[in-house]
């Protein structure tokens, strides 16, 4: 995926998230699906996490050219964290501002790459493009986002 496009993308879907300010309360902790704990709370702080991550552990070397640290990452620790990071009392409105902050850092240090590496492999990937990386990200977001958008069709949400 092209960086014009990744950056394209990613900025569309922070603006979407914005939206999500006028879901009420019980709206935003309601599970996704019978059965589950995860809500769109749980959802948003599990993507802020996330770009948190890629931040912290992946662009800042990308940007140094330097390699990624080996890291063993728990995934399902770092989800579980935020899951209780969205229901330990943060308001909807300070999550969702703390994702847009984060999310805008990420958009920023991707508009620092040069285009030209979006079709280099990621460090110590050989088989992955920095750009299919990227675009993997906005699919896990899309995919969130459908998820999200299936449950305020289900519940007559509108905005």
């Amino acid at each position: 995926m092209e960086k014009d496009l990744i950056l394209q993308q990613k900025i569309e879907f922070i603006h979407w998230v914005t939206t999500l300010e006028e879901m009420s309360d019980e709206q935003w902790f309601q599970p996704l699906k019978p059965g589950t704990l995860w809500g769109t709370a749980d959802i948003i702080s599990h993507l802020l996490f996330w770009d948190r991550f890629v931040i912290e552990n992946r662009l800042s070397f990308l940007l140094e050219n330097k390699k990624f640290p080996r890291l063993s990452v728990d995934a399902e620790e770092r989800n579980l964290a935020a899951s209780n990071y969205a229901r330990a009392g943060i308001s909807k409105v300070e999550l969702i501002e703390e994702y847009v902050t984060t999310a805008r850092e990420l958009v920023s240090l991707i508009g620092k790459i040069d285009p030209k590496s979006f079709k280099e492999p990621c460090l110590e990937q050989e088989q992955l493009l920095l750009g299919e990386y990227f675009e993997g990200l906005i699919q896990h977001e899309m995919q969130h986002k459908k998820q999200i958008e299936s449950l305020m069709e289900q519940n007559e949400i509108n905005y």
